[in-house]
């Protein structure tokens, strides 16, 4: 009976093991040593390089036990920062994308923003481009461009950006036949065990007695493929004087 009861708790627990895996963002470029201690280089780790790791780096010291490009060794704690999100298999890699996407982002402000004016460091930090900006802040912000193309008649250049990506939609699902004026009380989602949608789990409430809402059957979630094409046009004098974007379903 204690062994069953052991396998059931470790059938409850292993799910949760594996909720984030933890991604590495070098703040500066920085010597990978072959050990925990000496002097001993195999590689060096460039600035802004990241990479997922399979669990929580080992630690010796002032040095981190890290990859890099196949290669493990040792990196001084000071050079790297640490970024923990959902695992990828829980939101398809959304958490992911943002949290290291904005922890790259902040090591390159702190790195060439140092002059910037602070509300256009801020929007660069969030990953947004402002009329105003520079090449630089763009760059940073957006990363390097599909294209760039020169403008005719008085210089400045035009910087497209194309990309596609999974634009995930959810919602809950009502059937009408299953009760007079019930409406959900607080919303169709409540976090799951780690962090991810679920169904809605909260009690109904009698919120619009002359509506005929019915009861919520269930949830639905819609994938669609997104372009997203974006415009940055700078003037002569480098800095952006225009921007645009639009968003298309990918029909290909």
């Amino acid at each position: 009976m204690a062994r069953a009861r052991s396998f059931v708790l470790l059938a409850l627990v292993l799910p949760l093991v594996a909720c984030h895996r933890v991604h590495y963002v070098a703040l500066e470029e920085a010597p990978l040593y072959a050990g925990p201690e000496g002097e001993l280089r195999i590689a060096t780790l460039p600035r802004f390089h990241h990479e997922p790791l399979a669990g929580r780096p080992r630690v010796v010291g002032d040095r981190l036990a890290l990859p890099f490009e196949g290669q493990r060794g040792w990196v001084p704690r000071r050079a790297v920062r640490l970024v923990e999100a959902l695992h990828p298999r829980w939101d398809g890699g959304e958490d992911e994308g943002r949290a290291v996407g904005h922890a790259l982002r902040d090591a390159q402000v702190r790195a060439y923003g140092g002059d910037w004016d602070p509300v256009l460091r801020e929007a660069v930090r969030r990953g947004q481009v402002r009329v105003g900006m520079t090449r630089r802040q763009v760059e940073v912000a957006w990363g390097w461009p599909l294209t760039v193309e020169p403008l005719s008649g008085g210089g400045g250049e035009r910087w497209l950006y194309r990309s596609r990506r999974e634009e995930i939609l959810r919602g809950d699902v009502r059937d009408p036949t299953l009760g007079w004026g019930w409406s959900p009380g607080t919303g169709p989602f409540v976090p799951g065990p780690c962090g991810e949608p679920l169904p809605s789990l909260r009690p109904w409430a009698w919120s619009r007695p002359w509506a005929w809402d019915g009861l919520r059957a269930g949830w639905v979630e819609l994938r669609l493929e997104v372009v997203e094409e974006r415009a940055v046009v700078f003037g002569p004098d480098g800095r952006v004087r225009d921007l645009r974007v639009r968003r298309l379903l990918d029909d290909a």
